[in-house]
């Protein structure tokens, strides 16, 4: 069974798609490395559809498709992005209009359910359900998270293992992730499975005061081995999708952003082997 994780934080701007695609794409080649094979998939939950561009990947936003239609086969969703063992189910536009249609299904349902007590799959089974047949497919799955998950939030929190958290470490960004960490622990409460896997600290920069002040804190405020090694601001992280669609791995193999990025690779793929 895949090990699944969610990239998220609500605060935008603070790199979860970077971390998603580079984590991905690391874990594919880590697979490959050491045991020849392995496949890793990528769940696009953000409408912008970022997750495909970045890896220049076409699509027709399959995944609001798997989730209306029960029928939908998974494995004709799927597109791979020409990496070896790497693959997406993109977003686009139209998973605004897919939820929208998901929302007024639960409340037809509800109605239904009331009246004949027919069994429903409820909007926080939606992603467990319909992602199911992926999760025998692939060995991890990464789910890109938007800022604002509305409808979706209960439905994460159910379908992943554990959350991963990229911050940048400036105040806000720091008072933001307490908060967002808060309620990923009331889900816990609640009976969600979902648990804070790591906190990764985004576009630090080592001289400034207050960014290693702000670091200082997550790590007395999560503990030192719940926070990783700070991935460096670096221009080359924008570069890579914006001129070539790759991933730093690709793109500056030597960067030691790309050197913090592998190290948050080897973490994960020890935790989810």
């Amino acid at each position: 069974m895949a090990a699944i994780y969610a990239v998220m934080n609500r605060k935008g701007g603070v790199g979860k798609t970077t971390t998603a695609v580079t984590l991905a794409h690391g874990l594919a080649l880590r697979l490959r490395k050491e045991t020849g094979t392995g496949y890793v998939l990528i769940v696009d939950l953000d409408p912008q559809g970022h997750v495909a561009k970045a890896l220049g990947v076409k699509h027709n936003g399959q995944l609001a498709d798997v989730l209306l239609d029960p029928k939908q086969d998974i494995r004709e969703a799927v597109v791979p992005t020409h990496r070896e063992g790497l693959f997406v189910l993109p977003s686009s536009d139209r998973l605004a209009d897919a939820k929208i249609d998901l929302l007024s299904r639960h409340l037809a349902e509800v109605i239904d359910y009331r009246r004949r007590r027919r069994r429903r799959v409820t909007l926080d089974e939606i992603l467990s359900t319909r992602l199911a047949p992926a999760n025998e497919a692939f060995d991890y799955i990464i789910v890109d998270c938007p800022p604002s998950l509305d409808m979706l939030e209960d439905a994460v929190y159910r379908y992943a293992d554990a959350a991963i958290v990229p911050v940048k470490p400036d105040y806000l960004g720091t008072a933001g992730t307490v908060q967002h960490t808060t309620d990923i622990l009331e889900a816990q409460t609640d009976g969600f499975d979902i648990r804070i896997e790591v906190i990764v600290p985004t576009f630090f920069r080592s001289r400034e005061v207050l960014a290693n002040q702000m670091y200082g804190e997550l790590r007395d405020m999560f503990g030192k081995q719940k926070v990783a090694d700070p991935i460096p601001q670096a221009a080359v992280l924008e570069q890579a999708p914006a001129t070539r669609q790759q991933t730093i791995f690709e793109y500056a193999p030597g960067h030691p952003a790309a050197r913090a990025y592998g190290k948050l690779v080897n973490r994960i793929y020890g935790n989810g082997r």
